[in-house]
């Protein structure tokens, strides 16, 4: 196969990426702002800790670490508010459709309860914290 058409697809295969960015990020902003929680808490998924996951490839690494990066840029330039959970969520949720099995973490900041809304979220693949990890050491996980 002629590697020139495939080089042709970068650009499409770049901006498609983005636009799913932005849709997730959008989802997730909507859903948590205007849906409660009940009738879409399955989409989390399982939270927290898992117990007995296969480790991740260093592929899967890379490729869940390339992506948290381009959310975290991504949601810094979209024109609505998307923090933590809303990435976590969006990474998760594309992942997912690559097969990258995460793991979701809310925590709250150590000292205070989750009633105090200080609440942060992170993504784990493993060891790895794809998103969410400037501020997770200052949170411990909700039990």
């Amino acid at each position: 196969m002629d590697a020139q058409p495939a080089r042709a697809m970068r650009p499409f295969r770049h901006l498609a990426r983005k636009a799913e960015i932005v849709g997730s990020l959008a989802l997730a902003v909507l859903l948590i702002r205007f849906v409660p929680l009940r009738h879409w808490r399955g989409l989390l998924g399982e939270l927290g800790p898992g117990a007995h996951e296969a480790a991740p490839t260093a592929r899967e690494i890379h490729r869940a670490s390339m992506l948290g990066a381009q959310v975290d840029a991504i949601a810094g330039a979209v024109p609505f508010r998307a923090i933590c959970l809303p990435r976590a969520l969006a990474c998760r949720w594309m992942l997912a459709r690559r097969g990258i099995p995460t793991r979701l973490h809310i925590g709250a900041r150590k000292g205070q309860s989750w009633r105090s809304h200080d609440l942060h979220a992170w993504l784990m693949l493993g060891e790895t914290c794809v998103v969410g990890a400037s501020e997770r050491e200052d949170y411990r996980h909700l039990q």
